[in-house]
């Protein structure tokens, strides 16, 4: 597929496994809060109106894609205990919800990884290399979603071991972006 879209600074330099990235919203003061409520203030609800405006988001940028199934980025079991949900996973309940389309937890994170909004873009690639692995075979075109993206080395893990695997297009999407 011909890309006519303008790739951010994130993307431009590495190999990118993913097709084509969006981001809702830049990282600022009020995604930043929105964010953090969601994550670690169990303020779930939140993930309700993010999935609205993914979905809106993805449906005004026109990709003129069939989209098979939603992935969302898997968080390491002892962080899901700890925080008792992946914010990524309820999103994707509600982008399924309101698309009709169907989520699959095809991916699970191997390795547990320190937080990684502390490290460089370096530092992130050497702590993911093989964090992420298939659990369950994914085909087609695939949405998938994080809430934030920073580096891109988390959503690019993932793309890649999905492409791997057979996928087709792969379209990531977060609700925010760093600048």
């Amino acid at each position: 597929m011909k890309s006519d879209y303008e790739v951010c600074h994130h993307c431009k330099g590495i190999k990118r496994y993913y097709d084509r990235g969006l981001s809702v919203t830049v990282y600022d003061e009020l995604s930043k809060k929105l964010l953090f409520n969601l994550k670690y203030h169990d303020k779930r609800y939140i993930s309700h109106t993010i999935a609205k405006y993914m979905l809106d988001y993805i449906v005004r940028s026109d990709i003129d894609i069939d989209f098979d199934v939603i992935v969302p980025v898997p968080l390491h079991t002892e962080r899901y205990k700890s925080r008792g949900y992946n914010q990524a996973e309820l999103i994707c309940n509600h982008l399924s919800y309101l698309s009709g389309l169907p989520i699959s937890k095809a991916l699970e994170r191997r390795k547990h990884t320190k937080p990684l909004n502390k490290l460089t873009a370096d530092e992130r690639l050497v702590v993911l290399h093989e964090a992420f692995e298939l659990s369950s075979k994914v085909e087609g075109n695939i949405i998938l979603v994080d809430d934030i993206f920073t580096t891109g080395s988390t959503l690019n893990a993932c793309s890649k071991v999905l492409k791997e695997s057979g996928a087709g297009y792969i379209l990531i999407i977060t609700f925010a972006v760093g600048e």
